[in-house]
């Protein structure tokens, strides 16, 4: 990772935000994709704790399958020592993870969810039906829901306002906060990156906070020069600027209205170390 960022900064040493930015994050996610690969998840299954055991049983009343083939009632006998040893191992498991489950919310515990995934495994993504702006038609199609959500959150969130100064003059004023002008030194981007937990959504991006938080000071060195030109021209790279709205549901009445979903935007890494530097200053 150093070899490629300083290979990276001695061929594009730009003031731009959106440049610098780029290049940063391109060879960020390409050496990260070529040296540790991407996370294959699976959900485990309930043989998998036994998985040694299990094969090795499968394998022995499978010979002893074969060998009562021609005699129907060994077989059939085999069969049902099968299908018994398999249902006792199951039961097995299903019991443990009930007791991490049960043991996990009593000590509200957020390993709770963890067991949870693992158990019925990442959550499959996809479109959400949503019913027209009348909602009368129930829409399908991924374009058109996705046209009607931008329609339906450009509308709620970008109402007409009107400023009024008597208004704005009757709160209390704040005095400046001139350390909010001097951009992030690299020992408060260290702490930052400290306080941010693992396992976190890695924005559009798809660089992960380990990444920021393991792979040396040139790296962190590279955030604060990007983080030192935002401060300083001031400009924000667009990707800072862009948000996935996740849809909620509310849990009352249609699911399918919009006026019934909640939208919710993530907190990505990047965003994570601006805020805990202005919460630092701040306090």
């Amino acid at each position: 990772m150093d070899q490629a960022l300083s290979v990276s900064h001695s061929t594009v040493d730009s003031q731009d935000v959106e440049t610098a930015w780029s290049d940063f994050r391109d060879v960020t996610h390409t050496t990260a994709e070529n040296v540790l690969g991407f996370v294959i998840r699976k959900h485990q299954n309930w043989f998998d704790l036994w998985s040694p055991r299990w094969h090795a049983q499968s394998t022995q009343h499978l010979a002893t399958r074969q060998r009562f083939k021609k005699q129907n009632h060994n077989c059939r006998k085999a069969k049902q020592l099968v299908q018994a040893k398999t249902l006792v191992t199951k039961d097995k498991w299903w019991a443990m993870k009930a007791h991490e489950l049960q043991q996990a919310a009593d000590m509200k515990d957020t390993d709770v969810f963890d067991v949870l995934k693992t158990v019925f495994g990442p959550k499959t993504s996809g479109f959400t039906l949503l019913c027209s702006a009348n909602g009368q038609i129930l829409l399908t199609d991924s374009n058109k829901i996705l046209q009607h959500s931008a329609e339906h959150f450009n509308n709620l969130l970008n109402q007409p306002f009107q400023v009024y100064e008597d208004a704005i003059n009757k709160f209390p004023q704040w005095p400046l906060q001139e350390e909010l002008s001097i951009p992030p030194s690299l020992d408060e981007t260290k702490k930052a990156l400290k306080h941010m937990a693992n396992g976190k959504a890695p924005g559009p991006d798809g660089i992960p906070v380990e990444i920021y938080k393991y792979n040396g000071q040139r790296l962190v060195r590279r955030l604060v020069y990007i983080f030192s030109i935002i401060w300083e021209k001031p400009s924000v790279p667009q990707e800072f600027k862009d948000a996935s709205i996740v849809h909620l549901y509310k849990r009352r009445g249609n699911g399918a209205n919009c006026d019934n979903l909640c939208g919710i935007t993530p907190c990505y890494s990047r965003q994570n170390v601006v805020q805990d530097h202005c919460c630092q200053v701040i306090e």
